[in-house]
């Protein structure tokens, strides 16, 4: 029960210091939307679509028809050039499709290369009866002549970086509040009242750790819900990885202010 009082007490002080708030919850949503639209990528050209022919009736010209409609630069020819997604359309062996295509494609696979094969796969639908156009597209690893664009900007690198800094930022702080305390005289008073060592420094480890969770759940709320950022697969580890980075800076903080 002691240590809670400890924790109430310095969470009634840190909602008292508005200076405090701002930085804790204010502050990152600022510099992570600045920053964020300051590094957005810019949209890319989308690359002409080669749709190769090789035997499989005139489904490739039905598909160009198509893919021009929705706004792709689309060509007919014996081969794709530099700087051009090739798809090559092959009749398909099991007879589920109309045909079967290879995409030329990167290895990881990117933004406009998930784009490229989701159109396909309608075209392919509307070209003709095919039961499953998922299956009956391929991705052919191949260099597709253009550099890759990074698939870390914009929010996606703003949100975990303006995350970290800033736990970790008043997380340290924090240790100053408690040199305040000590020169204060406030931190005296505590240790004489009946109250162990280890019961102070839980509370007040507690009270930074709630305001820094609390700091964490705003930041992944705005990440995934307004701003569509893509974390880790497992949400868990993810958590727990930074829930122990936050134990480890409160402590810290806490020994700079002891010190």
């Amino acid at each position: 029960m002691k240590t809670i009082a400890i924790l109430r007490n310095d969470l009634a002080c840190y909602l008292r210091d508005r200076p405090a708030l701002f930085w804790t919850f204010i502050g990152p949503v600022v510099c992570m939307i600045l920053f964020g639209q300051i590094t957005q990528p810019r949209p890319a050209p989308i690359h002409t679509i080669v749709l190769v022919e090789r035997g499989a009736g005139a489904v490739a010209g039905r598909m160009a028809g198509f893919l021009r409609a929705e706004g792709y630069p689309v060509r007919q020819a014996s081969e794709g050039g530099q700087d051009e997604w090739q798809v090559d359309v092959t009749p398909d062996p099991a007879g589920k499709s109309a045909a079967r295509l290879l995409l030329h494609g990167a290895v990881h696979e990117f933004d406009e290369e998930w784009l490229i094969r989701l159109e396909l796969e309608k075209a392919l639908l509307r070209a003709g009866s095919a039961t499953d156009a998922r299956a009956a597209i391929e991705v052919v690893p191949a260099s597709p002549g253009f550099s890759l664009p990074s698939v870390t900007r914009g929010y996606q690198r703003t949100a975990p970086a303006f995350l970290l800094m800033f736990l970790t930022m008043n997380l340290l702080i924090a240790g100053a509040n408690l040199a305040e305390d000590r020169e204060g005289g406030r931190l005296r008073r505590i240790v004489l009242a009946p109250v162990s060592s280890a019961e102070i420094v839980a509370g007040k480890l507690l009270a930074r750790l709630a305001v820094a969770w609390c700091q964490m759940a705003l930041i992944f709320a705005l990440a995934v819900f307004l701003f569509h950022i893509r974390f880790a697969s497992h949400w868990l580890l993810l958590v727990g990885f930074v829930s122990l980075y936050t134990i480890a800076m409160g402590a810290a903080g806490l020994l700079i202010g002891i010190v």
